[in-house]
């Protein structure tokens, strides 16, 4: 006898509701309890002669719990100012790095039954627990064999057996002559490989080479070869680092998807200017000593933050006092202003209370609204241009109707304007700086490829480069990748990607005056003395090496410092010897905000300039200036060397020239003046324009430059 349809549906009822109750009885996925973590083992000691590198206690007592299943679900963020806090943390949650107790940290749900029906490799946290970093330690696609053999290979139209498609990579197709067995072990199933490419809208890029992949596209594809090995959790570090707007909505809304389907579970890590996802129910702040400041659900942390963020801008007149001292410093006030000046722009935090006891002495402390008449940016530029024009020299760059096409298709210069012929025409002279915007895949990367002569085809194209053509012409030679590499500096992602890691801190540095990284160097008496101020410069604030000596940059290696130091030793390679065009194509994406302000300085003023944080209570009269900053802030100042007139480097000079590409108004120069904004394929030409003052500058001004670069 069939049961009626109304039972049948209360059945189903009851069913349903009887395994989400068993789902959310599961145990935790992660569980820390009170667990503290360290690099080496607390105890051991260096070998004879060497001294013992640091080692400092990474979250101590930490207590974090990930649960299998929640309802509502569970999506975390992880917050830090310092890229090396945010991907240590993913590390110890994926099992890396000493934890004392050993006790303390534990994943109970990979060793359920559940997870050893499912597939017994899930029992290890390595494979359980997978790990994406978007950076240049990554090497692209995640390994060297298929991230290309040179820079160049990505623009050449003859592809090597071993220049692996999309769909090899996914599948793990990447070894010459592998056993059979290892390839069928790796393979992933069909129904599943289907699956992840359209989830991720990689069809159409399944048989393109890997290293021909926009940043977007090489997004994609990580996350999609880390799904195949079905995880139970996913950490995504720095997933949105130089991704144009339109990019980062879509890549968002695929890891909202994936995350709701917890299959797997998600963790983020983000820096302090990275857009958070609405979708993110719950928050860990940290800090740059590896401390713990906050966690919880998302809205908790910000009224935390909050709190935090505005004791620390009102802080009374002594504890001002005590930051002139740049030894007094407290990292943990500096990652709390740092974060939480990007979340109160974002409209993230609560306002305070100003009534307040605590803000009693507010009222006397000042703002960059009200007492900054002369408003400047992070590098120490007017808001609005007051001098007059820069006197430009002769051409550097000389493009007259540039198209560059691969087969039918044209991936720059697809375009045609009544006064000119078709493609791109553009000239950049002696003392311009240039922004190159555009989204990802408009050719941005392409176009610079040609200066630098990494593009095949910029042996071709109607170009001239520091007035002569690359072939040779009726009495004149011509222009040979070396003439171009003495006058050129250049620091990206891809350079960073193929940098020797195993050279030490002054070999890299000192490759700048060698025609490859591992050429010899032609060093002078006065370049040794650039590195030398150099290397002081950049590493005060590191922790790697002890007294006021130099010993510790010809035993570090350049793969031994974190991954924000290294972009910013790429950047001084490039700017440290004035070359006659600067090319710095995202060289800010992936530092550190404080590195990348201090780098930014530090390229237009060198040595002369620098940060101080002062009492805000002082008159400006006392300190020589003609306006106080924000409470909180750091005013631009003379810098004490260029006060004993001992500076060796001096940062930009007027005739240089300057291309700067980034989707980041934060992480664009102050002196920045023309733009180009390249269109997507077939939408369009370029548009080209001048700004009246710095981007970096925020504020209604700061977004309206922004806004007009791109045309909305």
């Amino acid at each position: 006898m069939r049961r009626p349809p109304t039972r049948l549906f209360h059945s189903s009822i009851r069913r349903n509701a009887a395994q989400e109750t068993s789902q959310l009885a599961k145990p935790p996925l992660i569980q820390i309890k009170d667990g503290t973590f360290y690099r080496h083992h607390p105890n051991s000691l260096p070998p004879a002669g060497h001294d013992a590198p640091p080692n400092p206690a990474l979250f101590p007592n930490l207590t974090f719990t990930l649960p299998s299943f929640s309802s509502p679900t569970q999506h975390w963020s992880i917050l830090s100012a310092s890229s090396s806090a945010r991907t240590t943390f993913l590390q110890a949650l994926r099992g890396q790095h000493l934890c004392f107790p050993p006790t303390a940290r534990s994943y109970p749900y990979l060793s359920t039954p559940e997870i050893g029906t499912k597939d017994s490799r899930l029992r290890f946290p390595a494979h359980a627990i997978q790990y994406v970093g978007f950076d240049a330690e990554r090497s692209g696609l995640g390994g060297t064999s298929i991230r290309g053999a040179y820079l160049a290979s990505r623009y050449e139209s003859r592809h090597e057996v071993d220049d692996w498609t999309v769909m090899q990579y996914l599948k793990g197709e990447t070894e010459l002559n592998a056993p059979e067995q290892e390839e069928l072990l790796h393979r992933p199933r069909g129904e599943l490989l289907e699956r992840v490419i359209g989830d991720l809208r990689l069809e159409k890029l399944v048989d393109m080479p890997v290293g021909n992949l926009s940043n977007g596209q090489t997004r994609r594809a990580r996350i999609a070869k880390a799904l195949l090995g079905a995880p139970e959790v996913l950490l995504l570090d720095g997933p949105f680092m130089g991704l144009d707007p339109p990019t980062l909505r879509h890549l968002s809304s695929l890891l909202h998807q994936l995350a709701e389907a917890q299959a797997p579970r998600l963790i983020l890590s983000l820096k302090p200017d990275d857009v958070i996802p609405d979708w993110t129910t719950h928050l860990m702040f940290l800090d740059a000593n590896y401390n713990t400041v906050a966690q919880g659900p998302r809205a908790e942390v910000f009224e935390q933050i909050s709190d935090m963020y505005h004791d620390v801008i009102f802080k009374s007149r002594n504890a001002f006092r005590q930051l002139q001292q740049k030894s007094e410093l407290n990292p943990l006030w500096l990652s709390i202003r740092e974060i939480g000046r990007h979340l109160k722009d974002r409209g993230y935090l609560p306002e305070p209370d100003m009534n307040s006891r605590k803000y009693r002495h507010a009222s006397n402390i000042s703002t960059a609204s009200d007492s900054d008449p002369e408003q400047l940016s992070k590098d120490g530029f007017s808001i609005f241009d007051t001098g007059n024009a820069p006197i430009l020299g002769n051409p550097v760059v000389e493009m007259s109707g540039v198209q560059i096409r691969y087969g039918d298709k044209c991936v720059l210069g697809d375009w045609h304007t009544p006064s000119h012929s078709p493609g791109l025409h553009w000239t950049v002279r002696h003392g311009q700086r240039w922004g190159i915007f555009g989204p990802n895949g408009s050719g941005k990367t392409t176009l610079l490829s040609l200066l630098t002569s990494d593009h095949p085809q910029s042996y071709s194209i109607p170009m001239k480069l520091f007035g002569r053509s690359r072939l040779p012409q009726r009495g004149k030679p011509g222009l040979t990748l070396w003439d171009i590499s003495a006058r050129l500096g250049h620091s990206s992602p891809e350079v960073h990607t193929f940098f020797p890691r195993h050279l030490t801190l002054r070999r890299a540095l000192e490759s700048a005056w060698a025609d490859t990284p591992l050429s010899p160097p032609k060093l002078t008496h006065e370049a040794d003395l650039k590195v030398d101020a150099v290397l002081r410069w950049d590493f005060e604030d590191q922790d790697i090496h002890v007294g006021m000596g130099l010993e510790w940059a010809e035993e570090t290696r350049f793969g031994e410092v974190p991954f924000s130091a290294q972009r910013v030793l790429l950047f001084l390679r490039a700017i440290i010897r004035n070359p006659e065009l600067l090319i710095l194509d995202e060289a800010f994406s992936g530092m550190d905000e404080s590195a990348r302000d201090r780098c930014l300085l530090f390229l237009s003023y060198g040595e002369r300039k620098t940060y101080r944080f002062l009492d805000p209570n002082a008159s400006a009269e006392r300190v020589g200036m003609s306006a106080m900053p924000a409470a909180g802030e750091a005013k631009v100042v003379d810098s004490d060397i260029s006060r004993l007139d001992r500076v060796r480097v001096e940062g930009l000079k007027s005739d240089q020239a300057i291309l700067v590409v980034s989707h980041n108004p934060a992480e664009v120069p102050g002196c920045v003046r023309e733009w180009i904004c390249l269109p997507e394929a077939g939408m369009g030409e370029a548009r080209f324009g001048r700004l009246e003052g710095p981007l970096g500058v925020g504020g209604v001004e700061g977004e309206k430059r922004w806004k007009g670069i791109w045309g909305v």
